[in-house]
């Protein structure tokens, strides 16, 4: 992003990625696919160009939501299936901007869409790594001002916010705090203590210890600024992070209306056909068990239509994790690292989306995915360790010596046990019960809800009738 030009680099990025995406969706028998752009499309100077060259690149058509637009898709993705407060403030903070949304007894009454997300504001502000305390000052001041246009309501009782940057947050907060992964409620004493953390650490080494995307760990002080002045507005202490969004809200739109669903979007909160401002909503969470996956009422449809993409990604991951196996029991150090990056990210992925998933099954696969990650972790660490002793004993004091070869000494024990243990974690029981466990995750055919397409079990209604 740079004068309000997307690299060519990016846009081509961003085609090839879709072209990937959609030979994935191909793969699974998708009949359809729907591509929606945000912020930066609508405020780039040549977004023409990305449009036209994902269409050249992938056949697909992409539509340009507007603000509004995205607070309609957020508020329905994030509320259908949850209880909510007489009052209640919903967001998304993205990396262009932030979409805040009040509801008074389910019924949408005011929204907006800010350009404060929290790449823009990165950008824009904090140009330092770590973040100096004048940037964070400056920021402050500035979403101070901007965010003054929502109104300042003393009887709104709670925030749900969405987004990669709140749910890396919650992640990282867990980490440091030992939370269980069930919490998820962010306190402003919560991000006070993480923000002293990232101002006085470099994001690739936050990056690093709390096992986040460099990327994403270069954004988070930014992001969690911008939250401390939102629970500032809104005179709130804390905030529920929830795992769906504007994604579950564009499924739910799909499967309710259609190829209309996005002129629904546009008819507001309480016209959209496909938000549940008025019917009864029941609670975000998987609940009681039948036969190893969740009763058909314990997951909201916009999840379960969710569930089936994140099995997509998650059974992809784990793929991809073990077409490395060979290679890392050859000792091939690359092969260890791009394993254990593959393990994190499907980790992460599962946790993402725990609401959608059965207990269960989805128990037993974080613990297999977890064991063989902690195992590459310390053959990992073993790896840099070594990369980094062995050139020095070359070059150092002789002085030195004697000590830095106690050191590589210690390291090559370390590292013939972590292998030893790798190799435990990697045997072909193992690998086989985490493709049974993966396997376990997804809901039955009947149950499945693809690209908008629902199968309602025998006797259930058709298209159309689907949903109460």
């Amino acid at each position: 992003w740079n004068l309000g030009y997307i690299p060519q680099e990016r846009i081509v990025a961003t085609a090839e990625a879709l072209r990937h995406l959609q030979g994935v969706a191909a793969s699974y028998g998708a009949e359809r696919l729907t591509v929606v752009a945000t912020e930066v499309a609508r405020t780039a100077r040549n977004t023409a160009e990305l449009l036209s060259t994902i269409q050249a690149m992938t056949g697909i058509e992409t539509l340009v939501l507007s603000g509004m637009d995205e607070a309609t898709l957020t508020f329905a993705g994030v509320t259908h299936g949850r209880h909510l407060p007489t009052s209640v403030a919903v967001a998304d903070l993205g990396g262009g901007s932030l979409e805040v949304i009040i509801a008074e007894m389910g019924h949408g009454t005011w929204r907006t869409s800010l350009p404060l997300g929290s790449a823009f504001m990165h950008d824009r502000f904090a140009p330092h790594d770590p973040m100096h305390a004048d940037e964070m000052a400056r920021l402050s001041d500035y979403l101070t001002e901007k965010l003054a246009e929502i109104p300042q309501l003393s009887q709104v009782e709670a925030l749900v916010i969405c987004g990669g940057t709140v749910n890396a947050l919650m992640r990282l907060v867990q980490q440091q705090q030992g939370r269980a992964g069930g919490d998820r409620v962010l306190r402003r004493t919560d991000l006070a203590a993480a923000l002293d953390v990232m101002l006085a650490t470099p994001s690739g080494l936050v990056a690093e210890t709390y096992r986040l995307r460099m990327e994403r760990a270069r954004l988070l002080p930014t992001g969690t600024v911008i939250l401390l002045a939102l629970l500032d507005r809104l005179r709130l202490s804390g905030m529920t992070i929830s795992p769906a969004g504007i994604r579950e809200g564009i499924v739910l739109a799909v499967a309710r209306a259609g190829d209309d669903w996005l002129a629904g979007a546009r008819a507001g909160i309480d016209q959209a056909p496909f938000v549940d401002a008025t019917t009864p909503l029941h609670s975000l969470s998987v609940g009681h068990q039948k036969h190893g996956h969740a009763a058909p009422d314990d997951i909201p449809l916009a999840l379960q239509a969710t569930t089936d993409v994140a099995w997509v990604q998650i059974d992809a991951l784990v793929t991809e994790m073990l077409h490395h196996r060979e290679a890392v029991l050859a000792g091939d150090v690359d092969a260890v690292h791009d394993m254990r990056v593959t393990a994190r990210r499907a980790r992460t992925m599962l946790e993402f989306f725990v609401p959608c998933f059965a207990a269960a099954p989805l128990r037993k696969t974080l613990r297999g995915i977890k064991r063989m990650a902690r195992a590459l972790g310390d053959v990992r660490d073993a790896d840099v360790a070594l990369a980094t002793l062995e050139p020095r004993l070359q070059a150092s004091d002789p002085e030195l010596m004697p000590g830095l070869r106690l050191l590589v000494k210690a390291q090559l024990q370390a590292r013939r046990t972590a292998r030893k243990h790798l190799r435990q974690a990697l045997t072909g029981t193992a690998v086989r019960g985490l493709r049974a466990d993966v396997a376990d995750l997804r809901l039955p055919p009947e149950r499945r809800i693809t690209l908008g397409v629902a199968h309602p079990p025998s006797g259930a209604p058709e298209e159309g009738a689907l949903l109460p």
